[in-house]
């Protein structure tokens, strides 16, 4: 938390990467993804960090709070989706996207 005060330049930022969940969303956590959607949701937690080096600590705090609202997080999560395709990972965040789809489908015939 200290970090968000820090300048750009001197903030750090941590990828946290489960290896538990519910037992209907385990096929999702990444060890248990294919490699393509594994590069996808990795480009899509390292997007994330590269926009908020754009934000100052201000902008930044106002992203966490804002975040809450789940407009703003549709809002957010396509836009890192968009930044996450421009550098190049579209194929396999549709992979990902596939994945996930199909694990929600199935969760929803239950």
């Amino acid at each position: 938390m200290l970090s968000l005060l820090r300048k750009r330049d001197q903030r750090t930022y941590r990828v946290i990467i489960s290896d538990g969940s519910l037992p209907q969303m385990e096929s999702v956590l990444l060890k248990n993804l294919p490699f393509n959607a594994q590069i996808a949701i990795i480009g899509h937690e390292l997007a994330h960090a590269a926009e908020y080096q754009t934000l100052n600590s201000y902008q930044l705090m106002c992203t966490g709070v804002l975040y809450l609202w789940g407009s703003f997080r549709a809002s957010m999560e396509k836009g890192t989706d968009l930044r996450t395709m421009e550098h190049g990972l579209g194929w396999q965040l549709l992979e990902y996207a596939e994945n996930v789809r199909e694990v929600l489908l199935w969760i929803s015939s239950i």
